[in-house]
């Protein structure tokens, strides 16, 4: 009987030594975590690296929020978030019609005409940059909302692709500046405006009821189509033949 109570409480002595096991590996991973969350937490307080640090990197999309009233404003924030540095001279190019050579004459021509053009105010917003440091480049959109001066121009937003290379010691030496040249202008003018109007108001619900009417004959094809644009065409040469005449 003694045997068999000793053989019995064997069991009982081992199960207590696991439960002692898996109180000490919770305890080492509740450590470990703690250990990870400090180092996470170490990460995320620093300082933002420089841009020679992404030397080995192909491509670094990076975010960052930057809204500024005024071009030489933007261009000097975006730099300094860019870890850049400005010089006196730089080949500033827009859509490869226009060069200048000195910051000074970019922010002067810029606050020239904008004032013939009737924009009052101008702020720029970026919220991101994708940066390519093996052809020491970074690239990024920026978007302009436009204030007008006068209350019959009306205000409008723009988007901008600013292409920026940089030399080794980290210098600007060139900005090409991209954007829809034509578009701007009609906004700046109103006429995008205008045109707008007149899709949204007019063109497309005249376009719907055509496309009811035209579905429920039963003939939507590319020869009927083509034919209505033909008949459409010589009615309305033929309206505008009349009235002239």
């Amino acid at each position: 009987m003694i045997d068999q109570r000793n053989k019995t409480s064997q069991p009982v002595s081992g199960g207590s030594s696991t439960c002692h096991k898996r109180e000490s590996a919770k305890k080492m991973i509740s450590s470990t975590t703690s250990t990870a969350e400090s180092q996470s937490s170490s990460l995320t307080t620093k300082e933002k690296p420089h841009f020679s640090q992404f030397a080995g990197q192909p491509l670094s999309v990076r975010q960052c929020f930057v809204e500024t009233v005024g071009l030489e404003n933007f261009i000097r924030t975006i730099i300094k978030e860019l870890h850049l540095k400005m010089n006196e001279h730089v080949l500033f190019d827009m859509n490869s019609q226009g060069t200048l050579t000195r910051w000074d004459d970019v922010f002067r021509v810029e606050k020239t005409y904008t004032t013939c053009l009737g924009i009052s105010r101008r702020t720029y917003t970026c919220h991101g940059y994708t940066h390519e440091p093996k052809k020491q480049l970074a690239y990024f959109i920026l978007g302009e909302h436009n204030e007008r001066s006068m209350k019959i121009l009306p205000a409008f937003d723009f988007h901008v692709m600013i292409f920026c290379y940089y030399d080794s010691n980290g210098i600007v030496t060139k900005v090409d500046v991209q954007y829809d040249q034509m578009g701007f202008y009609m906004n700046c003018f109103g006429l995008a405006a205008m045109h707008s109007w007149c899709m949204r108001c007019l063109v497309t619900p005249f376009a719907m009821r055509w496309m009811d009417a035209y579905n429920k004959t039963g003939m939507v094809h590319p020869l009927t189509f083509l034919v209505q644009v033909l008949v459409t065409l010589a009615i309305f040469s033929y309206v505008v033949f009349q009235v002239v005449m």
